[in-house]
């Protein structure tokens, strides 16, 4: 599902997704957040966006592999999967994607990042910009992935958000919400905190909170928002 106001037909779009794979006891081995973005005219955006999330989230599901080797084959195949129906649907050349993505696996986290879509670490009172932005010569964004696994600490709030977000938000605002609120109530707040001038840039947020489950063991939160929307998840 495209993210953001349909009334008006968007130049950009972002998909924001969490999926969860495999358990281990109460948890899931695996939790997956990302902001799939989408370039192009009309709805084409939309539809860009839409079909790398939907890549990307498969093949998380499928893959069975080392947690270190499942983001950049996701992402290679969310490539193709856009240049083989653009090969069919002669609209779709002029589109672009791209992906921001961080997986949570065995108490550390995995980020591989490809579009404008930023990835915040928020630990010990101290926001940290976790991607770096590298445009190649033809407008499309280098892939990147984080050398070595982030060892997640108690506390560790992840924060995923569009570029209309930290265009408009400052890095301070952002610790402030993330330190001050709530986990299932950070989305919204970060969210009402954009002046929406317009709808070309839709807006997406994800947020990964580590926290201790009541038996001692890490547990995951998760909230999401896409558009007005805003549902939390505990798992």
């Amino acid at each position: 599902m495209s993210v953001g106001d349909n009334s008006r037909v968007p130049s950009r779009a972002n998909d924001a997704r969490v999926r969860y794979a495999g358990r281990t006891g109460a948890l899931p081995e695996r939790v997956l957040a990302l902001i799939a973005t989408g370039q192009g005219g009309g709805d084409l955006a939309g539809i860009a966006a839409h079909l790398t999330a939907e890549v990307v989230s498969r093949r998380f599901a499928q893959y069975t592999r080392a947690a270190a080797d499942v983001l950049p084959p996701a992402f290679a195949a969310a490539r193709r999967a856009l240049a083989e129906t653009a090969s069919r649907h002669t609209p779709l050349r002029a589109t672009r994607n791209g992906c921001t993505a961080v997986m949570l696996h065995d108490e550390a986290a995995y980020c591989t990042h490809a579009s404008n879509a930023r990835v915040y670490l928020a630990r010990a009172g101290q926001l940290l910009l976790m991607t770096e932005e590298h445009e190649r010569s033809d407008g499309d964004r280098m892939e990147s992935s984080w050398p070595r696994p982030l060892r997640l600490r108690p506390g560790d709030q992840l924060l995923l958000c569009s570029p209309a977000i930290s265009a408009q938000v400052s890095d301070e605002r952002l610790l402030r919400v993330l330190e001050t609120t709530a986990p299932h109530d950070t989305c919204s707040q970060i969210l009402h905190a954009v002046r929406v001038q317009n709808h070309t840039d839709h807006l997406a947020a994800v947020l990964l909170t580590v926290g201790v489950s009541a038996s001692g063991e890490p547990a995951k939160q998760v909230s999401i928002t896409q558009g007005a929307a805003s549902t939390p998840v505990r798992v």
